[in-house]
């Protein structure tokens, strides 16, 4: 869904380019859910942002983007290590260039404090 010169939303097949469009695998029942529903998530993208800030806020975890969970995965899946060809997969490129340029990068202190952060308000939901 993308917002059009005259604010509206439009459902958009496929992304920027054809080599953008990504297989990203799940599990099965989730699959399965999709497929019953018609769609993954049935609101105006914004709202993914505002729901974003306003959970960051009431965890007390810094602000960060929707895209920032990309780049955190590819670099707390090398920290861990999470062998390359996988992490690759799971994030959608074709190259390990752009990966280990770009997002790959060692956690910064204050990545390390988000992560901790992260994990401990998962440990105290599950």
């Amino acid at each position: 869904m993308v917002i059009t010169d005259g604010r509206s939303y439009i459902v958009k097949s496929g992304g920027k380019t054809a080599e953008s469009t990504r297989t990203v695998r799940i599990p099965a029942a989730l699959a399965d859910q999709i497929r019953k529903q018609g769609y993954v998530y049935n609101g105006k993208p914004d709202n993914i942002n505002l729901y974003l800030r306003r959970t960051l806020k009431r965890l007390g975890i810094p602000h960060f983007s929707v895209h920032k969970l990309r780049h955190y995965y590819a670099s707390r899946s090398h920290a861990l290590g999470v062998p390359d060809v996988y992490i690759m997969q799971a994030g959608g490129w074709k190259t390990d260039n752009v990966m280990k340029s770009v997002y790959r990068h060692a956690l910064s202190d204050q990545e390390k404090k988000m992560s901790d952060l992260v994990i401990r308000h998962m440990e105290k939901i599950m």
